[in-house]
């Protein structure tokens, strides 16, 4: 009997992939049942989907993407507020010692 893959983080999938996939829901205005319905999925996949119980098939996330209106690559872009802040470069050091 093949083994069943180990759940990492208390079950919960380390991608992020999840969140994202309900953010652009909302924005769009969506239910669950809509985006499952346009992508050939039932509601409660795109649940635990949302909730990173479970990963999409690449299909899926093509189907998923065109069922919301977006291109794939939305899935990787995280939202203006989480958007990793600008690295600051150090202070130059002053020149000379102390006297």
């Amino acid at each position: 009997m093949a083994k069943e893959p180990e759940k990492q983080t208390g079950g919960l999938l380390p991608s992020g992939f999840g969140p994202v996939l309900r953010r652009i829901r909302e924005e769009k205005g969506l239910t669950q049942k809509r985006v499952g319905d346009t992508a050939g999925v039932h509601p409660n996949t795109v649940a635990k989907m949302e909730r990173s119980e479970i990963e999409p098939s690449w299909p899926m996330v093509l189907a998923l993407a065109q069922a919301l209106g977006v291109d794939c690559t939305a899935f990787n872009a995280a939202p203006a507020d989480e958007q990793p802040a600008a690295e600051e470069k150090p202070a130059p050091k002053k020149k000379g010692g102390k006297k």
